[in-house]
């Protein structure tokens, strides 16, 4: 009887063991090459716009960083240049399909939207957007921002 509850112990912990072993592989230089030449494939496909993206990196729990980001038409006309882009958020409310957002910092970045809104067209450099969120709900799409600032910037809207 204890043998065969051993077995059922080591079957049902399976999915958990390789659930967690995939969440180590994530953290992996090698495996956020990866996975960031995949993303970048698809958006570029999805969007019919040239995306580029020098490095991704994720470290523990989710602290996402971004840097040498490109977004161009197929003209080549170059609609979004970023530096650096950091993300902060909090694993736990994840759960509930909330997000924190403990930090999401934009450095360097030019914005041209050129024709690709019909109404309106934003041109100009950012030098750093700081923003904070505690809470953001995905189900209900209400986001309640806490504190943003705009540093070091000229950005021009014409409707």
């Amino acid at each position: 009887m204890n043998h065969i509850i051993k077995k059922i112990g080591i079957v049902l912990s399976i999915p958990f063991l390789l659930l967690f072993i995939l969440s180590i592989l994530l953290y992996l230089p090698v495996l956020q090459n990866k996975a960031r030449e995949l993303a970048v494939r698809y958006a570029s496909e999805a969007t019919g716009m040239v995306i580029g993206v020098e490095h991704i990196r994720l470290k523990f729990p989710f602290d996402l960083n971004i840097s040498g980001i490109e977004v161009s038409t197929t003209a080549q006309d170059t609609l979004l240049s970023v530096e650096d882009l950091t993300v902060r958020i909090k694993l736990l409310p994840l759960i509930h399909s909330n997000v924190e957002l403990d930090e999401l910092t934009l450095t360097n970045a030019t914005v041209n939207s050129d024709t690709l809104l019909t109404a309106m067209q934003l041109q100009g450099a950012i030098g750093k957007l700081y923003v904070q969120a505690k809470r953001i709900d995905l189900s209900n799409e209400i986001a309640e921002i806490n504190q943003i600032s705009l540093e070091r910037s000229s950005l021009k809207l014409s409707m």
